[in-house]
């Protein structure tokens, strides 16, 4: 993510769309360490201020 807002950190971004692809919980429920995971990506957000669209995803390739 660093190197992301340090692209366009001239554009001065405040939102941005994310996804998170859960391929692994296809067929069982997220356990704690999806929501640790996702919770690590959201404390990274909040310290570039930055809001999110988010976008969850269980597969990353139509063809599956």
């Amino acid at each position: 993510m660093q190197n992301a807002v340090a692209t366009f950190s001239d554009d001065n971004p405040r939102l941005a769309q994310v996804y998170f692809y859960l391929t692994d919980y296809k067929n069982k429920p997220l356990d704690q360490a999806a929501f640790n995971n996702m919770d690590q990506y959201f404390q990274k957000l909040k310290q570039y201020h930055l809001q999110a669209v988010l976008r969850f995803a269980y597969i990353w390739d139509d063809a599956e």
